[in-house]
């Protein structure tokens, strides 16, 4: 399980990563951060308890590690063993995302548990839902992850 959690989750910043870094959109890293947090706060169903961090860099180095600039923002946050309401809330507030330019993507990994999902829009954010049963003693983990375009600054 630990590897599909690996899996899902490079497969949100992949789109960001290349080897030759591009901006895909005309913002401030300021602005992106701005958005991705209204974006993570639309979907996630309390007041988010984390910040947003200056996420991976957009470039790959030569050891095949991400590198910036350009830089992307990432605002993420998981409970353990959260109640289907929870869930069901999140889910609800996703697909809402769809009446702001937000569409789903294809799965990243086929016959993954079917609440794992991510969308994205035209500029380049995206967000994704992941649930990772077996990923800790904690027991089964829930998060939403909000990321932005690559922003070179």
């Amino acid at each position: 399980m630990r590897i599909l959690f690996a899996v899902a989750t490079l497969a949100l910043i992949a789109a960001c990563t290349n080897d030759k870094p591009t901006p895909s959109v005309d913002l401030t890293y300021d602005d992106a951060e701005r958005v991705v947090v209204e974006n993570f706060t639309a979907v996630w169903p309390v007041r988010p308890t984390v910040t947003t961090s200056r996420g991976p860099g957009c470039g790959t180095n030569a050891a095949g590690m991400s590198e910036g600039p350009p830089w992307a923002a990432i605002m993420s946050e998981d409970v353990y063993n959260p109640s289907q309401e929870f869930i069901d809330k999140t889910l609800a507030n996703l697909e809402a995302m769809t009446a702001h330019g937000f569409s789903r993507r294809p799965d990243a990994v086929p016959g993954d548990d079917p609440v794992n999902r991510s969308y994205e829009d035209e500029r380049g954010f995206s967000i994704a839902v992941g649930r990772y049963a077996g990923a800790s003693p904690d027991g089964v983990k829930f998060g939403v992850t909000a990321k932005g375009p690559c922003i070179d600054e």
